[in-house]
């Protein structure tokens, strides 16, 4: 059985980070972004493509969609939470980080727009993981360049979708 441990410094951060907000928020929702805290971690790529506190800097809010959190002293004590489009916000209040994260998804597929580079790997995972679509193997371009994909799927991602799939099956 392969084991889901990473031993990452970062990892575990965020582990306690999650702990810590649930403690203040008295609920479960920080593991809702906090699983796409951890899938951006383990992916290597940057959350900030896909999650955001509300009140960052404009300029840093990507055209691509992303959830801004509201509210609380990080995005995961968020208490509530806005998608936006294009820099846009689009859709508001927010109350239920599960429902950010549905919205946030559908955002890409309803309006038919390519995942961030940086936040590529995450999104598939979530895609085929939890709305079970499979991908149709499009190339993901990085600096100019086409990654390497094994049968239409990134090998990083292919790793833990196996990982889980052990997990889950033992």
């Amino acid at each position: 059985m392969q084991s889901l441990q990473y031993k990452n410094n970062e990892v575990r951060k965020i582990i306690k980070n999650i702990n810590l907000a649930k403690n203040i928020t008295k609920n479960n929702q920080p593991e809702v972004l906090g699983l796409l805290l951890l899938l951006c971690q383990v992916f290597k790529e940057n959350s900030q493509s896909l999650l955001l506190q509300e009140q960052c800097d404009k300029n840093d809010v990507p055209a691509t969609p992303c959830i801004l959190a509201v509210g609380g002293c990080s995005v995961l004590s968020a208490s509530r939470f806005y998608i936006a489009v294009d820099k846009q916000v689009v859709i508001k209040d927010i109350i239920l980080a599960e429902d950010a994260l549905a919205l946030l998804f559908a955002s890409y597929y309803v309006f038919n727009i390519e995942y961030p580079a940086n936040g590529t790997v995450t999104m598939e995972f979530l895609q085929r993981a939890f709305a079970e679509v499979e991908g149709g193997g499009a190339k993901i371009i990085k600096n100019g360049r086409k990654k390497s994909r094994i049968n239409g799927i990134n090998s990083k991602l292919l790793s833990l979708l196996n990982a889980v799939n052990d997990f889950v099956y033992v």
